[in-house]
């Protein structure tokens, strides 16, 4: 579940649409800089070429219980 935020604050995880694609990963900044950082350490920090626009906010995972 994600809502829409103006700016997301410092460590929250983000749905958003870098360079084209979109990602859910973590938001720092860094130095004045925005970056996505996955939390999968084999994976890289996303820093934007072009543009970075966070589409909401993660806030809570709903998971459907198998019975």
């Amino acid at each position: 579940m994600n809502r829409r935020e103006p700016e997301p604050r410092h460590g929250e995880v983000v749905a958003a649409l870098i360079d084209g694609e979109s990602t859910l990963k973590t938001f720092l900044k860094r130095g004045g800089k925005h970056y996505l950082k996955a939390e999968n350490p084999k994976y890289p920090d996303l820093l934007p070429a072009q543009e970075l626009m966070i589409q909401g906010v993660f806030k809570a995972l709903i998971r459907k219980a198998t019975t």
